[in-house]
């Protein structure tokens, strides 16, 4: 605004800076308010043109006196009628040879100002500013760019910002790269869903995840369950052998990898009546009270865990050279879509042996 009326002085103040650079007692923040004024005024009369414009920020700051309690506006009142009082003054000096201030306040809550500061003759012209469209946006960065950009905007500009590269230790690095692969490869090789993307990013704390479309044609079975619980535990299994020792990552949280697997297994047998007894005793994280008090759940829950972590182990060695190369391209990229994990493991994989199905007496 002030560059449009042809290059006037700015002084740009607001509300709360006149509380944080003061001490914050009423007769310093009435001192902080006129000060703001001062320089509007003497920014004017240096001014060639004698004027200057006066920017209040967050203007609601100042508080609708309808609206405060007896207490507060005991305090309040001094400064909000000080603050009427200046811009009355200010905006009344009509002579030529009074240097002129032009008054702006700007906000994101105008129902908040006090109707005071909008009468005629104050803060009286209100104009809505709305975010702008994709031509406003595109006008926005080229005045702020100035010609920075050499090329065009490209999806891996926009993959590099939302997904940066971060400075990880190599050892770490490639333990959570082999982790999140065998997920992927797990997914792939026993063929219970697509694989949409696989991430790392150790700045929001998970060290990354694989994204899966499970596939959901039909009801879940006791199969079903039990591969998504092998493919959970197989990035437990690559650390171990391709690593040599078991991380905390696959652990220590209601969400992680054995905490959800092992509320699967116990809703095999607690809640879906697939093996054993059809009794039901709970379900989801409610289980782990109940596997916590009864030994005979927790021992079939702990001895059906180990026997889908061995299904696990031999996944994961058998399909070593797949988790390999997928580990490999996500620690160089941190970032993979399905087609391209799709693409790594193409004639890679060793597909799962199918059980045969069961004869039928004649």
């Amino acid at each position: 605004m002030a560059k449009a009326c042809g290059g006037i002085p700015l002084v740009s103040t607001s509300v709360g800076s006149w509380f944080a650079e003061s001490p914050g007692f009423l007769d310093s923040v009435v001192k902080k308010q006129r000060e703001a004024y001062s320089h509007a005024r003497a920014a004017a009369a240096a001014s060639p043109s004698r004027v200057s414009l006066l920017h209040i920020d967050e203007i609601d700051a100042i508080p609708n006196r309808a609206k405060l309690s007896p207490r507060n506006l005991e305090w309040w009142n001094v400064l909000v009628s000080d603050t009427l009082n200046l811009m009355d003054s200010t905006l009344s000096a009509r002579s030529d040879s009074d240097a002129h201030i032009i008054i702006c306040g700007s906000t994101n809550a105008i129902e908040r100002v006090d109707p005071a500061l909008l009468r005629p003759g104050r803060l009286e012209k209100i104009v809505e500013i709305k975010p702008p469209d994709l031509a406003g946006t595109i006008n926005i960065l080229k005045f702020h760019l100035d010609g920075e950009v050499g090329g065009d905007l490209t999806v891996h500009d926009l993959e590099r910002a939302a997904l940066p590269i971060e400075a990880i230790p190599p050892a770490r690095l490639f333990r959570m790269a082999v982790h999140e692969a065998a997920h992927a490869v797990a997914t792939l090789v026993l063929e219970i869903g697509t694989v949409r993307q696989v991430v790392l990013r150790e700045r929001a704390g998970t060290g990354g995840h694989t994204l899966v479309d499970y596939c959901d044609a039909d009801l879940s079975t006791r199969a079903v369950i039990e591969d998504r619980i092998v493919a959970s535990l197989a990035a437990r299994e690559a650390e171990r052998l391709l690593t040599g020792t078991v991380s905390v990552g696959s652990g220590g949280a209601l969400d992680s990898d054995i905490g959800t697997s092992t509320i699967q297994v116990a809703q095999i047998f607690a809640s879906f009546g697939m093996a054993g007894d059809p009794t039901y005793l709970g379900t989801g994280p409610g289980l782990l009270a109940e596997i916590a008090s009864n030994p005979d759940l927790r021992e079939r829950v702990g001895h059906h865990m180990r026997n889908l972590e061995r299904r696990a182990a031999r996944l994961v060695a058998a399909n070593r050279g797949a988790v390999l190369a997928v580990a490999a391209r996500l620690a160089e990229k941190r970032h993979l879509v399905g087609a391209e994990v799709d693409e790594i493991v193409r004639g890679r994989l060793r597909p799962r042996r199918r059980r045969p199905p069961a004869a039928k007496a004649a």
